[in-house]
C-alpha cells in the first residue's frame, strides 16, 4: 500500500520508422476510501468513491500518444488510454476526467468515448469545461478511453413512406438511423411530424429503427413528413421540405370506371339499331392509375344482334385501391311479330 503508484517508460519502435512512445502506470484502489488518482501529469484524473468497490483493485493504464496519428480521419483530442485489470463488478461508477487539445471545435462536440474490440467508438459522457480543457464522464469499470469531437450528423433513411408514393392507409412510419460516433440514446433524440402534428418515436437500437404511428385518419391528398434526429453530440439530421423528400399521398378512393355506350341504349338496356360500340375509360385524381395491374377491355363494336354479352373492366390506383365494372350488352334490331287470332280474316 505504501507503493501504490509506480511507472515504466517504454519505447517500440518498428521497422526504424513509426515510433510508439508509451508510459505505463500501476496503481490500487481499495474500498471504504476515498481516493483522487491523477496520472500522465494531471491528462488523466480518476475520482474513487468510497462505496465505490467490493475488493481491492490493482490495474495499469497505458498512455498511447501515436494513436493521434492513426485515426487522423476523425478528429481526436487526447491520447488513447488503455486499461488492463482484472474485472470486478463495481458497486458505483468511477469519475473519470480528460485533458483535451485546446481546438475551435463545437464544445457540444466533445465527448468521451471507448474503444471497443471491432474498432468502433462507443460514446461514453461529456460534461466539458472549456476553461481548462477537460471533459468528465462515469463509468463502471476501465475500457480504452479517449477524447475525441463529433460533427457529424447521423445518417437518416426514410423507409416508409417513401417520398412521392401513395397510400390507402398509413399505419406508420419507419426510418432507418445509424450514427457512428455519440450514436442515439432514446426516443428524446427523435422528433417526427405529419403536417406539422407531432408523433411519438418508438426508438430500436439493436435494429437501428425508429417507428412512429399517426394517431389520426389522413385525409386523402398530399401530406408532408419532417423528420430531426440529433445526436448525443448535439448534429442534427434534418428532412423536412420537398428538396430532401418531397410529400407522399394518402389515397382511400378507388379508381372511378366510366363506360360508354354509342348509341345509348333505352331505359331496359337494350338497343335497337346496329352498330353498337362499348369503351371504358378509368380515372384517379388523388394516386394516378395504376395501369400495370388495370385491364380495360378494348374498344368493341357489334354489327348483330347479341343477348348477354359481357364486359368486364378491373382498375386499381397507385395507392392499391381497386374496383370494378361490368357491362352488359343486349341488340335486338328485329321488331316484334304479331299474329291476329281472333276475329279471323274475312268473318
Amino acid at each position: 500500500e505504501s507503493a501504490t503508484l509506480q511507472k515504466m517508460r517504454l519505447v517500440v519502435r518498428l521497422f526504424e520508422k513509426a515510433v510508439f512512445d508509451s508510459t505505463v502506470q500501476f496503481a490500487v484502489i481499495h474500498p471504504g476510501k476515498p481516493q483522487n488518482l491523477s496520472f500522465f501529469n494531471d491528462s488523466l484524473k480518476i475520482n474513487i468513491n468510497p462505496q465505490a468497490l467490493y475488493d481491492t483493485l490493482i490495474f495499469t493504464v497505458e498512455k498511447n500518444e501515436s494513436f493521434l496519428r492513426l485515426r487522423d480521419s476523425i478528429p481526436l483530442l487526447s491520447p488513447h488510454y488503455q486499461f488492463s485489470w482484472y474485472p470486478q463488478a463495481l458497486r458505483k461508477p468511477l469519475n473519470f476526467t480528460i485533458k483535451y487539445l485546446p481546438n475551435d471545435l463545437p464544445p457540444a462536440s466533445i465527448g468521451c468515448y471507448a474503444l471497443n474490440g471491432s474498432g468502433r467508438f462507443n460514446f461514453l459522457g461529456a460534461k466539458v469545461d472549456t476553461l481548462n480543457h477537460i471533459v468528465s464522464f462515469k463509468s463502471k469499470g476501465f475500457k480504452n478511453f479517449l477524447a475525441l469531437s463529433d460533427t457529424v450528423p447521423p445518417v437518416v433513411e426514410i423507409l416508409r413512406p417513401k417520398a412521392g408514393q401513395s397510400y390507402k392507409n398509413l399505419k406508420f412510419v419507419k426510418i432507418s438511423v445509424d450514427d457512428s460516433l455519440s450514436s442515439l440514446d432514446s426516443d428524446l433524440n427523435f422528433r417526427i411530424f405529419i403536417d406539422d402534428q407531432w408523433l411519438i418515436p418508438e426508438w430500436d437500437p439493436e435494429r437501428k429503427l425508429v417507428m412512429a404511428i399517426p394517431h389520426w385518419p389522413l385525409d386523402n391528398g398530399k401530406h408532408q413528413l419532417q423528420v430531426e434526429v440529433k445526436d448525443q453530440a448535439g448534429n442534427e439530421a434534418l428532412i423536412m421540405n420537398p428538396e430532401n423528400l418531397g410529400p407522399f399521398k394518402v389515397d382511400k378512393t378507388p379508381p372511378e370506371i366510366t363506360v360508354t355506350r354509342t348509341p345509348t341504349p333505352n331505359a331496359n338496356g337494350w338497343n335497337n339499331t346496329t352498330p353498337v360500340t362499348v369503351s371504358f375509360n378509368v380515372s384517379d385524381n388523388v394516386s394516378g392509375v395504376d395501369f400495370n395491374q388495370t385491364f380495360l377491355p378494348d374498344s368493341t363494336t357489334y354489327t348483330d344482334e347479341i343477348v348477354g354479352d359481357t364486359l368486364t373492366a378491373v382498375a386499381y390506383d397507385n395507392a392499391g385501391n381497386s374496383t370494378s365494372l361490368t357491362e352488359v350488352v343486349n341488340i335486338d334490331t328485329t321488331p316484334p311479330t304479331v299474329t291476329i287470332i281472333a276475329p279471323a280474316a274475312g268473318n
